[in-house]
């Protein structure tokens, strides 16, 4: 779910119930978002650009946080849990060339972390944050993560 759609929906309460309202008229249920996408994918440069914003960059722990705050809203009544797939922290070659990246990368997944526990509470629903291997990146494959 890119940034603008996850920001309509937690901007505009009346926006999210009736999505849930459709969702739960036709009988769907959402109980995983692909938080990868920050943007549209209409672009050439889809490729590069999909790993921006990165966990080095506050939008992607914010935009994440979106996501989260959503599908605790947009899952069905009788579940608890639901995932979130995110890009695995970062695009390579810019990040390897960055001393201090692990380290903001660290601290914005523990922030997010934080943030997931207190929704929990919150809401009764757990969300997870799962980091989508992907070669070229940071974490390229399962054994990375």
């Amino acid at each position: 779910l890119a940034r603008d759609a996850a920001r309509t929906l937690i901007n505009d309460p009346a926006e999210l119930r009736a999505l849930r309202a459709e969702l739960d008229s036709r009988g769907l249920e959402v109980v995983t978002l692909n938080g990868f996408p920050y943007e549209g994918f209409g672009s050439d440069e889809v490729k590069y650009r999909v790993y921006r914003p990165d966990w080095t960059e506050p939008d992607r722990l914010a935009h994440t946080t979106d996501l989260a705050r959503l599908l605790a809203a947009l899952l069905p009544d009788d579940a608890t849990e639901g995932t979130i797939s995110t890009l695995p922290l970062a695009w390579r070659t810019p990040y390897d060339g960055d001393p201090g990246a692990a380290r903001t990368a660290r601290a914005a997944l523990t922030t997010l972390a934080q943030r997931l526990d207190a929704l929990a509470e919150l809401t009764g629903k757990s969300i997870r944050v799962g980091l989508e291997p992907e070669p070229g990146c940071t974490v390229e494959t399962t054994a990375d993560a």
